[in-house]
């Protein structure tokens, strides 16, 4: 139960920085600042990184595959952060 108590704090803090990266995506995107190629890579970007987070539970059965699908969500997260700090 502690390693899905974990994986859940984890996911939700994914969540919650996606919400907020999401949210600064789609301020430039409005502002009309944003480059051509940030609107479909954003957009994949939380796709993906929300396709593995979700994949991550009900892989609880094996050993390492959630903490690898949860560390995948957060690269991608972090990739996106980058991008979007540059696009900006």
């Amino acid at each position: 139960m502690r390693h899905l108590l974990i994986m859940a704090v984890w996911a939700f803090l994914l969540a919650l920085g996606g919400l907020g990266l999401g949210s600064w995506a789609l301020f430039i995107l409005m502002s009309g600042s944003a480059p051509g190629w940030f609107e479909p890579v954003i957009i994949l970007m939380g796709l993906v990184g929300l396709s593995l987070a979700m994949s991550a539970f009900p892989a609880t059965s094996r050993p390492r595959l959630p903490w690898i699908l949860l560390g995948a969500s957060t690269v991608v997260f972090i990739v996106g952060l980058i991008l979007t700090v540059n696009a900006a």
